[in-house]
């Protein structure tokens, strides 16, 4: 039912994190970067149905992760209010940064 579909939200700064990963990737392959952003975009999205298909993070308990490629989607999920928030997109093996 629709109605129980999650809503798939950006903070600022993944969406800062998800433009210098494009950007990056651009300066050698502008075509990947758009593909790359096209589908990291769509998999985050795929979160609308089902967030806790996903790991909690090791470091944070309330927050989770997804993996696409070499990087890691982190989100928390708001049950009250039917929502996902995309925290960061960052690579998987990066030192978890402090919230922001």
């Amino acid at each position: 039912m629709e109605t129980d579909l999650f809503k798939v939200r950006w903070t600022q700064p993944a969406e800062d994190d998800l433009d210098e990963i494009i950007d990056a990737i651009a300066e050698d392959a502008p075509i990947r970067a758009v593909e790359f952003g096209r589908r990291l975009q769509e998999l985050a999205g795929s979160l609308r149905w089902s967030p806790h298909r996903c790991p909690r993070t090791r470091n944070d308990p309330t927050c989770r992760h997804l993996i696409y490629k070499k990087y890691r989607i982190l989100f928390e999920i708001d049950e009250d209010n039917r929502e996902v928030w995309i925290q960061e997109v960052r690579f998987p093996y990066q030192q978890d940064r402090p919230s922001r």
